[in-house]
């Protein structure tokens, strides 16, 4: 009888031993759960934050665009006056090179 109280005692030891063990490593392991679930909410962020910079990213891009839109458009229009002047300076050079006509009036 004796042995199978020392068997009985060392089992219980043992088991005593294990469940302190496993009782450490859930400890180790709920830190680490915890590590991951911040790690995890700090990506989640990072997602939402990506979102957001692509949203916007997309929003300039259109303005980028209409932008290029109205530049090309004041471009033409200012071909159109550069056109317009040098017309306008072609004529009045003309103008000035004519010889006067006379008008039979006294000076």
């Amino acid at each position: 009888m004796d042995d199978r109280k020392v068997d009985w005692k060392a089992k219980a030891s043992e088991a005593m031993a294990r469940a302190k063990e496993f009782e450490v490593e859930a400890k180790h392991q709920t830190r680490r759960a915890e590590k991951f679930r911040v790690a995890a909410e700090r990506w989640e962020q990072r997602a939402a934050d990506f979102d957001a910079l692509t949203a916007r990213l997309r929003e300039l891009e259109r303005e980028l665009s209409v932008a290029r839109e109205h530049l090309m458009a004041v471009e033409v229009k200012l071909d159109i006056l550069e056109g317009a002047a040098n017309v306008l300076d072609v004529r009045t050079r003309a103008a000035i090179h004519q010889p006067t006509a006379e008008t039979g009036a006294r000076v």
